[in-house]
């Protein structure tokens, strides 16, 4: 509980706590919380990309988390559309090669501060290497070929 109240303010909101026996957290009076303002196409877009991930990184608690927290925060017409795209998506394809939440995130955030990234590479021979990568060629790799190999 703790944690989830200092999360909250970290996120801006006001938190205040009583210490103590019957101790609690309460949302400062005044305080909103936006709603999640999504359409049914918006969520189905969601939910599909959220299930993909879960079937290629089935080891990651990220997505089926994320899942869990759209489920309980979402109004019932649209959690009705999130659980039908749930049964109706079904990953078919594998990816080539795992990857973690944690790691999307990292690079996420290295295309956002403009950083490189290094990483270690094994090509389709077996042979290892290091490897930096700066956004642009990240980016016009991508554009390139759309298969993240470049031109």
């Amino acid at each position: 509980m703790r944690r989830d109240a200092q999360r909250l303010r970290e996120l801006g909101y006001d938190v205040r706590a009583r210490p103590g026996p019957g101790s609690r957290y309460q949302l400062h009076p005044g305080v909103k919380i936006p709603p999640l303002l999504f359409t049914e196409d918006e969520i189905s877009v969601i939910i599909a990309g959220l299930r993909v991930l879960e079937a290629w990184v089935p080891d990651d608690p990220a997505t089926s988390a994320a899942l869990l927290k759209l489920d309980q925060v979402l109004p019932r017409r649209l959690r009705r559309r999130a659980a039908a795209t749930a049964l109706v998506t079904e990953v078919l394809q594998q990816p080539a090669a795992v990857i973690t939440a944690a790691t999307i995130g990292v690079l996420a955030d290295a295309v956002a501060g403009n950083t490189r990234v290094r990483f270690d590479y094994t090509d389709r021979n077996g042979v290892r290497s290091e490897r930096l990568i700066d956004r642009a060629l990240a980016h016009q790799r991508l554009r390139t070929r759309g298969d993240g190999r470049g031109g």
